[in-house]
């Protein structure tokens, strides 16, 4: 008998533990893991989803380009296969994204403009 543990069902608990100890990098890199070897095995799916879940915790680091690579990722798969939900999931982290990013840059000019 063969049980078959897929990523979705460790990375939420596990990923989630990690950022709540402020281990960020730690989660980081056992994703980008986690992605090579279902790449290497043509899980495509799950590829997907670790894409996107990687994307959202760059976000939460403030590697805004890096995170936009990853969700570009995921959104080629659920566009492949018509998947609706990935979509929305990848947008709702893309709003995330400009929201922290619009934060976090720099502003233009150096301050705020008197009126």
């Amino acid at each position: 008998m063969v049980i078959r543990v897929t990523l979705p069902s460790v990375w939420p608990n596990l990923a989630n533990r990690y950022i709540e100890l402020g281990e960020l990098a730690a989660v980081e890199r056992d994703m980008r893991r986690c992605i090579q070897l279902l790449r290497e095995i043509e899980n495509e799916l799950d590829e997907a989803i670790g894409h996107q879940k990687r994307g959202r915790l760059l976000v939460y680091q403030g590697m805004f380009e890096a995170a936009d690579v990853e969700l570009s990722m995921s959104t080629h798969y659920w566009e492949q296969i018509n998947d609706k939900q990935g979509l929305c999931l990848d947008e709702s982290y893309r709003a995330l994204w400009r929201a922290l990013y619009e934060r976090c840059a720099p502003r233009a000019g150096g301050g705020q403009s008197g009126a």
